[in-house]
């Protein structure tokens, strides 16, 4: 008999002895430290049998399997919470099992623990009993779990507190207990996150026709946890920043992100854990299902923050897109419905649509999900016409090897890209494989409206103007999806970098948040490709200050907006008028955000959405005693949320010998830097551009510690890698990071360091490509756009 077990040991001896059905089973080596091997006294009958395994193991502190997360108390001192996290595969270092999804199976847990905590589970206590040997002890048995897959399975020990409401629809013939749990002092900051995910519960009975199944559904709030949450059945944990949300020392957006995740969550309560995917390589097939149900409920509990532009101006240029076509909600009912407490493979999903839909949809769908890559729709303008066409957007060649450059590849994957209403006499178009569609007018009405395809839109400077002149109620997804197209395409080399600043030009009049957002990044981007050059560096910065003062005139006049529902567009504006003047190294507002800090009594006194751009400020300035005060302050704080801020300011240091510092404070034995907040420091000293190369150098020569640290978690070990050394744009650097991982083996580093690679090369060829077409537009049309002013 072979079972999943990784770290388990027997509790007596090195060769365990247990019994499967009253018949011995002795423990056995085996090639796999991830396998356990019992060999049987006698051969098993066809049938049930019952396996009793006694084995012991260790509570670690890596944030998988079974650990301890630690937090200080009320009184400061450190105490624990006892928890698990077993996606993907780490329920084997808690027990010996089948730890796979489709081995499906009721749980029926029993904890024994001291009296005075709080024992949760997937389902409800169904009996609690004294030890009677020691009678500080107690056995807490919970329901027996519905059939699901051992990922899902959790439970949790620790001093904890809770508040209570009820869902206003009955699941199931009852409505549903939702508790949200912290530990002891940070309740007063779940209140929030209580009333959604009552709310969300009965949005998707609703949406999905589908009664939430189990009788309660528990929030847990885990203090030290990377992977933000995880939607386990019944007991949902959560990072305290992806849940709690303090009125008084909070931004809006972590309540957005708050609302967002507790959304996400309780979708994957129907799709993950109701159905689930048949093995992890269709992984998307849960989290697909439940990001496009999350942004849903949020925009639909909370519209004013117009949740669906934010996502096109902040993720559009990640590879996976939402797909919220109406028709999907019949076909969801249906994949629903028809894999309930099973497992479901994409043919399922494919054969729950082509019910709907009267089509072979898996026909429809099969390039857009086993290809490589993601096409690009090209509109150009040529005499009285327009044409569409599609090529594959291939940023990498494999005949060039891993890493090469290429640009635009041509590509075998026949597309079928819905275009939308994209002509004035509004039909719907397709565009089907390598064919070309000719419109006997110029192009009128956008592509891809509302950005709600996965696909990019490369439009000629004709096409582009004609939408721009035409169109002025184009919508805030319209808007940011412009310049989020715009500025990928500059990246991989299908326009150039004189073409994004030239629309950002003609855009920058509209008083948008989010197109505003678009604009950020875009230029946050383009500031760190060419950080390293000076020349390159202060044209950016001369351009960026001339869009500053227009983010800042809107700014003041959206201010005047009294109506509340506007605080959080408000807030999103002023944060973004700080960002760019990081860019634009603007002397006057970086001295007033050292100004902000420096006259406010605490650090909760400044405002939240400003706080991490005011202490960064702060950091760099003439005073050399901040970063020790703020130092001190990071190691002292409680909060999470504020600890974040804090050291992103320190990595924002220009001094190498205090980023050498903040190394060694998160990777000596003296560490005040959690493992969950590693990657928050490699991520802002990655962008740091006179501390990034001093990382990587630390990394080289630190080897040892810096592995050893992030092995503690593979989560830790990519994000941090990816985030430290992702941001170069240097081919030599690319070469010395892929010699240095070549030299260490294990198919951990793999994934990671074939990423950054591929990144560092992406940014040198268009630093390359767009040097010479950056200088020519800022000392040409910009100065043309000054003058006409004057």
């Amino acid at each position: 008999m072979l079972l999943d077990s990784q770290y388990l040991t027997s509790a007596a001896s090195s060769r365990t002895q247990s019994y499967v059905s009253g018949c011995e089973a002795t423990s056995e080596g085996h090639d796999s430290p991830d396998v356990a091997v019992y060999d049987l006294s006698q051969t098993l009958q066809p049938g049930p049998v019952q396996i009793n395994i006694e084995y012991e193991g260790d509570i670690g502190n890596g944030m998988s399997g079974f650990f301890r997360a630690k937090y200080k108390s009320e009184d400061g001192d450190d105490v624990f919470l006892l928890t698990t996290q077993f996606e993907p595969c780490y329920a084997r270092t808690a027990f010996p099992c089948f730890d796979e999804p489709n081995f499906k199976a009721t749980f029926d847990l029993q904890l024994e623990v001291p009296t005075y905590f709080t024992a949760l589970s997937n389902m409800p206590v169904k009996t609690v009993t004294n030890v009677p040997s020691d009678h500080t002890l107690q056995r807490v048995l919970f329901e027996r779990s519905p059939k699901m897959s051992t990922y899902l399975l959790a439970w949790a020990i620790g001093d904890l507190e809770y508040i209570e409401s009820k869902t206003e629809q009955h699941h199931g013939g009852s409505p549903v207990t939702v508790r949200v749990y912290t530990p002891i002092g940070m309740l007063r900051s779940a209140h929030f996150a209580l009333d959604v995910a009552c709310k969300v519960l009965d949005l998707y009975k609703k949406l999905f026709k589908i009664d939430y199944p189990l009788p309660k559904c528990d929030h847990l709030v885990v203090p030290e946890f990377v992977c933000g949450a995880m939607e386990n059945w019944g007991l949902i944990t959560y990072k305290p920043t992806k849940i709690l949300f303090d009125s008084s020392a909070s931004s809006h957006r972590v309540k957005s992100k708050a609302a967002y995740v507790i959304a996400h969550e309780l979708g994957h309560q129907w799709f993950g854990n109701l159905v689930t995917m048949n093995d992890w390589s269709e992984l998307w097939l849960n989290e697909g299902f439940a990001t496009w149900a999350g942004y849903m409920a949020v925009d639909e509990l909370f519209p004013e923050w117009d949740i669906w532009s934010q996502y096109v101006a902040e993720t559009v240029d990640d590879t996976l897109k939402i797909d919220s076509y109406p028709p999907l909600m019949p076909l969801n009912r249906n994949y629903l419905r028809e894999n309930s407490y099973d497992n479901a493979s994409s043919q399922d999903l494919w054969r729950a649509m082509s019910m709907s839909a009267g089509q072979d949809v898996g026909l429809l769908m099969h390039s857009w999900i086993y290809s490589p890559s993601f096409p690009v729709v090209t509109v150009s303008s040529e005499a009285e016409s327009t044409f569409l066409r599609q090529t594959s957007m291939l940023a990498l060649s494999e005949s060039e090897g891993r890493g090469k450059f290429a640009g635009f590849q041509s590509c075998s994957n026949q597309w079928n890209t819905p275009l939308g209403r994209c002509r004035p006499d509004g039909d719907e178009l397709m565009l089907v494989g390598n064919e070309q569609l000719e419109m006997p007018e110029t192009i009128l009405s956008i592509v891809n409206k509302g950005h709600s395809g996965s696909y990019t839109v490369a439009y000629d400077s004709e096409a582009l103007l004609s939408i721009l002149r035409h169109q002025p109620g184009l919508s805030s997804a319209d808007l940011a999806g412009l310049v989020a197209d715009m500025s990928t395409l500059v990246l991989v080399g299908k326009k150039s970098a004189g073409d994004l600043l030239e629309l950002i030009l003609r855009l920058k009049n509209h008083t948008d948040v989010y197109l505003w957002l678009s604009i950020t990044r875009a230029l946050e981007n383009l500031h760190n490709i060419f950080s390293d050059e000076v020349a390159s560096s202060q044209l950016l910065q001369h351009f960026t200050g001339v869009l500053l003062r227009s983010m800042q005139s809107h700014h003041e006049q959206l201010s005047k907006d009294s109506d509340p529902r506007s605080s959080y567009k408000k807030d999103e504006m002023e944060k973004n008028v700080y960002r760019l003047a990081v860019l634009a190294s603007d002397t006057e507002l970086l001295s007033q955000a050292r100004t902000m800090f420096r006259d406010a009594p605490s650090l909760k006194e400044l405002k939240p959405h400003l706080r991490s751009a005011i202490l960064s400020a702060s950091v760099n300035g003439p005073d050399p005693s901040v970063f020790a005060r703020i130092l001190d302050s990071f190691d002292a704080e409680q909060s999470i949320e504020i600890q974040e801020d804090l050291l992103t300011a320190l990595a924002a240091t220009t001094h190498p010998d205090l980023a050498t510092r903040l190394l060694d404070l998160a990777f000596c034995d003296d560490s005040i830097i959690d493992l969950q907040h590693l990657h928050i420091l490699g991520g802002s000293l990655g962008k740091n551009r006179n501390c990034r190369r001093l990382q990587w150098e630390y990394i080289k020569r630190h080897w040892d510690r810096v592995s050893q640290r992030l092995n503690e978690n593979g989560t830790v070990r990519a994000w941090f890698l990816e985030a430290s050394l992702s941001h170069f744009a240097d081919t030599a650097l690319a070469e010395d990071i892929e010699q240095f991982f070549a030299a260490r083996s294990g198919a951990e580093l793999v994934k990671p360091a074939g990423y950054i690679i591929a990144n560092i090369r992406r940014n040198a060829r268009c630093r390359e490509r767009s040097r010479a077409e950056l200088r020519w537009f800022v000392e040409n049309e910009l100065g043309k756009e000054l003058q006409a002013k004057v």
